[in-house]
C-alpha cells in the first residue's frame, strides 16, 4: 500500500484561523465554525470491493456529491522537506502538489456530471483561502469555463524567458463525463495530458521552466475539490470559481496511467496501481462533513453550505 504521510489542513478567514488534529470541522460560512469528533478508521478492502458499493453504475441514476455552487472541500496535507524539482520551495502542501512532488506524477480520474447551467473549478490549489484579499499563488488546475462550454487542465509554469499559462481546453457538453488528467515530469520536460471521454489533448511545459503543481512559488497549503482562485485564466469569472455540477467520484495517482489502464477507468474500472488517494460519494457523509477515504484515510473536509449525495437530474 502506498502512504502519504500528512499533517492537519490549515484555513485562514478574515476572521478566524481553523486547524484540525484529531477533530473535523465543518461549517456553514467561512467564519462559522462546528466542531465534531472524527472516527477511527481501519480499512482494508481493494478498489474492486469499494465500487462495489455503489448504489448503481446506470447512466439514468447514477449518485454523486451535489455542489451547488457554495460548497468545497479541502484535501489533506503533507510536509515537504526535499524537493528535487524546487530545493527552496519546502514547507506544507496539499495533497495535490504533495503526489506530484513525491512520486513525480499526478494522475486525476474524476467521473462527474455536467448539467446544462454547470461551471466552475473541480480541482485546484492555493496559498491560503481569504475573505479579503486573494490568495498569493494559486492554480485553477481542472475547471469547466464560465459558459460551460470548456474543459481546462492547466498549471503555471515559470523559467528563462519568464512565465505563462501551460493549459489544454477541450468542448465539453452537459452530461455524464470521465476525465484523466495528469502532469508529470519526464526526461527533464514537464508533461500534461487530459481525456475527456476517450478524447486527448497533451502539452508539454518547456525545457527549463517548473509549473506550481510541483512547487514552483510554493508552498499550497490547500488542495480543494469544488473551488479555486481563476484571476487571470481564459473563461473564468476571476476570483473564487465555485463549481456547479455533480461528483461521482475522485481518484487521485503517483503515476501516469498507461494505454490499457485508461482503457479500464473509461469503463468504470479503476486500476489499482499507484492509487493514493480515491473520494467515493457513497463515502461522504453529511452529518460530519467529512468525505472519507478508504485507500489511506486521506479524508476530505467540507466547507460552505451542506453537500448532498443524490442522483443528478
Amino acid at each position: 500500500m502506498t502512504t502519504v504521510t500528512t499533517t492537519s489542513p490549515i484555513i485562514t478567514t478574515s476572521t478566524t484561523t481553523l486547524i484540525t488534529t484529531s477533530t473535523v470541522t465543518t461549517t456553514e460560512t467561512l467564519t462559522s465554525t462546528t466542531t465534531v469528533t472524527a472516527p477511527a478508521q481501519t480499512v482494508t478492502v481493494t478498489v474492486t470491493q469499494i465500487l462495489a458499493q455503489k448504489p448503481t453504475l446506470n447512466a439514468s441514476q447514477r449518485y454523486a456529491v451535489l455542489f451547488s455552487g457554495k460548497q468545497f472541500f479541502v484535501l489533506p496535507q503533507c510536509n515537504i522537506t526535499s524537493n528535487p524539482y524546487g530545493p527552496e520551495n519546502l514547507g506544507v502542501y496539499g495533497l495535490l502538489n504533495c503526489i506530484a512532488i513525491t512520486y513525480g506524477a499526478l494522475a486525476i480520474v474524476v467521473k462527474f456530471y455536467l448539467p446544462p447551467s454547470g461551471s466552475g473549478v473541480i480541482l485546484g490549489f492555493s496559498s491560503l483561502i481569504q475573505d479579503s484579499e486573494p490568495p498569493s499563488a494559486y492554480t485553477p488546475l481542472l475547471y469547466v469555463s464560465s459558459n460551460g462550454s470548456l474543459l481546462i487542465f492547466g498549471d503555471y509554469a515559470s523559467g528563462p524567458s519568464g512565465s505563462y499559462q501551460c493549459k489544454i481546453t477541450m468542448p465539453i457538453k452537459p452530461g455524464w463525463h470521465t476525465v484523466i488528467a495528469e502532469e508529470y515530469y519526464s526526461n527533464g520536460i514537464y508533461r500534461l495530458m487530459l481525456n475527456i471521454d476517450g478524447n486527448t489533448g497533451y502539452r508539454t511545459v518547456p525545457y527549463g521552466y517548473v509549473p506550481q503543481l510541483f512547487g514552483l512559488n510554493g508552498p499550497y497549503p490547500l488542495s480543494l475539490i469544488g473551488v479555486g482562485y481563476t484571476a487571470w485564466w481564459p473563461y473564468t469569472p476571476g476570483g473564487w470559481f465555485f463549481f456547479t455540477g455533480y461528483i461521482e467520484y475522485i481518484a487521485l495517482y503517483g503515476t501516469v496511467l498507461n494505454s490499457t489502464q485508461v482503457s479500464k477507468v473509461l469503463n468504470d474500472d479503476l486500476p489499482t496501481s499507484g492509487l493514493i488517494a480515491l473520494y467515493l460519494a457513497g463515502n461522504y457523509n453529511q452529518t460530519t462533513g467529512i468525505w472519507y477515504e478508504p485507500i489511506n484515510g486521506l479524508n476530505a473536509t467540507a466547507y460552505g453550505a451542506p453537500l448532498k449525495v443524490t442522483a443528478p437530474g
